[in-house]
């Protein structure tokens, strides 16, 4: 019974969003009937919470690298619209330059 208990709770890291108090009193219901003693009882609550915090950290690790690949691409963006933009006003500068010289008259 305990291997299965212990089997199932680390299966359920990444399936089953319980808060640490949840799996406490889980444990300790385990513990109140003598399914499960209550250093065990202890040493599963430690593994689920460290591997939450595993996850936790993956996930945020995820999340920022998905943040800065856009960022990224978004200041890419922006950067060739601003070449763009250089190019057609330097191009326009020169109409403006050619349309405003003095002309010989003949």
């Amino acid at each position: 019974m305990r291997d299965v208990i212990r089997t199932l709770l680390l299966a359920g890291f990444g399936a089953v969003d319980l808060t640490a108090e949840k799996v406490r009193s889980l444990m300790d219901d385990l513990v109140r009937r003598g399914e499960l003693a209550s250093d065990e009882a202890n040493d599963l609550v430690k593994a689920w919470t460290e591997g939450v915090g595993r996850k936790r950290a993956a996930i945020d690790e995820q999340v920022k690298a998905a943040v800065e690949e856009a960022v990224t691409r978004q200041l890419q963006a922006t950067q060739s619209t601003i070449a763009a933009l250089q190019s057609r006003v330097e191009s326009l500068e020169q109409i403006v330059a050619r349309l405003t010289e003095p002309t010989v008259e003949s």
